[in-house]
């Protein structure tokens, strides 16, 4: 087993932690756990660690995401991994876009395509010295475990270009679940039970 805490993505001070063996258990009440799903194919992608996500929520709104769409296949296509080394989380574009047009529903900035500027093509211009609106934390249901995403884990400010912006994207491949996504939270692979455990953390204190 091994998990690790990503300190806030803005955050060049501070050092993110790995932990191996049986330094790399945690516990409490926060803890939530999700069985890792198995790729029957013989594809090199079968080397990932897959979960089962089975949708996703903004505030108390479900998404309109038909879950065929997020579910890993029996020839070894779609699904969902959990990876550490992709920034942002790349969607099957039929649920970035349910993502996209509830982010857009209720974002009353005008909408930009910053794929030039930040490689994010859901953005916003900010005026200058303003702050970005209050949003609703993001859900992911995972099976048997929802994962509560603040404002900070899916949206992302680019100061220098005054752009706001959402820190998902498209894909008509499998879909990721990228480290931007992931910072603030302790996440405990278990190989062996092979089960992911993930709770809220404060990275930079461990």
């Amino acid at each position: 087993m091994f998990s690790y805490c990503f300190t806030s993505f803005l955050d060049t001070n501070s050092r993110s932690t790995l932990f191996l063996g049986p330094l790399s258990k945690f516990s409490g009440t926060a803890v939530k756990s999700t069985p890792f799903v198995k790729n029957p194919s013989k594809s090199p992608l079968n080397q990932f660690y897959y979960l089962s996500l089975q949708g996703i929520s903004l505030g108390t709104t479900k998404l309109s995401i038909q879950p065929s769409t997020l579910t890993l296949q029996s020839n070894g296509t779609g699904g969902l991994i959990i990876d550490s080394g992709t920034m942002i989380t790349y969607l099957i574009n039929q649920a970035y876009q349910a993502v996209q047009n509830a982010i857009n529903s209720i974002v009353n900035l005008h909408r930009v395509d910053g794929s030039k500027i930040s490689g994010l093509n859901t953005c916003y211009n900010l005026p200058p010295g303003s702050s970005p609106p209050t949003m609703p934390n993001m859900m992911f249901h995972f099976q048997g475990a929802d994962m509560v995403l603040p404002v900070k884990n899916y949206m992302i400010l680019d100061q220098e270009n005054n752009l706001w912006c959402l820190a998902l994207s498209g894909t008509d491949s499998v879909s990721i679940l990228g480290n931007y996504q992931q910072q603030n939270f302790h996440i405990l692979y278990d190989v062996g039970k092979e089960v992911l455990s993930f709770a809220p953390a404060q990275c930079d204190n461990l």
